[in-house]
């Protein structure tokens, strides 16, 4: 059975661990855009505290508009905003190297459709992480459906936050697992998988 979630915007890791626990991921790509959502806003772990980062959305956020139709709103410089604070979060962590210059890539020439630039990031995060893992996208609304993931991550094997709990380490954007894990991504939701 797949896991069926929102396009979300570089999915936590407990989403990263439910699809590989059910083998197949399916996108929902065809329901309304959510305000308020991971769609447009992810988590990162900085500087021992969690931070929100949020991309703007042309329109304002009573938006009702299908999920791909949302563009987003570059009237003001988020898009560096967002670099300076995940350079800031992660230039220390041993793969920034190797990770940051895709993502910053993605970024400055990324689409400004919400769900394809959603889509980039999630391709890319999808080689390091599991390459292995199949997925689709719905051909009609499936939901509704939770978008909170009922799993609690072992984390006695990967915790470079040793501040954060399960329930807070599971919500943090999969940028955390790869600037501190990199090729050893993989290795890292296998086992969550096993443990969860």
């Amino acid at each position: 059975m797949a896991y069926i979630s929102p396009l979300f915007c570089l999915p936590a890791l407990e989403h990263w661990v439910m699809a590989a626990k059910a083998g197949h991921w399916r996108i929902e790509a065809c329901e309304n855009f959510v305000k308020s959502s991971d769609r447009n806003r992810f988590l990162l772990h900085s500087h021992q505290d969690v931070f929100q980062l949020s991309m703007p959305i042309s329109g304002g956020r009573g938006l009702k508009s299908p999920i791909r139709t949302v563009h987003l709103d570059n009237s003001f410089p988020w898009r560096n905003q967002h670099l300076q604070v995940i350079q800031n979060a992660y230039a220390a962590s041993p793969f920034f190297e190797d990770i940051f210059p895709e993502i910053e890539a993605i970024y400055t020439s990324g689409s400004n459709n919400l769900f394809d630039f959603n889509l980039q990031l999630f391709h890319y995060c999808l080689e390091w992480v599991t390459p292995k893992l199949t997925w689709s996208f719905t051909e009609a609304w499936e939901g509704p459906y939770s978008t909170e993931a009922k799993i609690k991550i072992a984390t006695s094997y990967f915790r470079p936050h040793p501040l954060l709990n399960s329930e807070q380490f599971g919500k943090l954007s999969i940028l955390d697992l790869l600037f501190h894990e990199g090729p050893w991504s993989e290795r890292w939701l296998e086992d969550a998988v096993k443990f969860s």
